[in-house]
């Protein structure tokens, strides 16, 4: 049987981030530095255009808690959602986080109970959804 961190790491490959563990929840962070502006004042944050994925404890049947946060344009909403949605992860929350952004960006916040590998499967399937896939990790 593989260990949690053994686990975060194939999780963080497949996803194409670092993964890091904090209090037994591993997390991968990636962001799009794509042109954005806020208030009419460019931004490169991290926070404006991020994606965040993480698992927690596994059960006896390997499968934990997956939860997303995806931020992306509205034209990249429908075809994102779709992805999760045929792939039977629930769609939790979608919204905004900012006003006055151009282009415009809203939030998915996804989840699931599965193992975090077939999670991260589905995610990375979500990702390929998006006009703009080229990402930077967090570490």
């Amino acid at each position: 049987m593989s260990s949690f961190a053994d686990i975060c790491k194939v999780y963080g490959k497949i996803l194409g981030g670092n993964p890091q563990i904090i209090d037994g929840t591993c997390f991968v962070f990636l962001f799009r530095n794509v042109p954005t502006t806020i208030l009419g004042q460019e931004t490169r944050s991290p926070y404006v255009q991020s994606f965040a994925f993480s698992f927690g404890s596994l059960d006896c049947r390997g499968r934990s808690l997956n939860t997303s946060e995806s931020g992306m344009f509205e034209g990249e909403v429908n075809s994102f959602v779709r992805s999760y949605l045929k792939n039977n992860v629930s769609i939790a929350a979608m919204h905004k986080h900012w006003i006055f952004d151009r282009p415009s960006i809203m939030y998915i916040h996804a989840q699931s109970i599965e193992n975090p590998i077939r999670f991260a499967l589905k995610a990375r399937e979500a990702l390929q959804t998006l006009r703009f896939r080229k990402f930077q990790s967090a570490c």
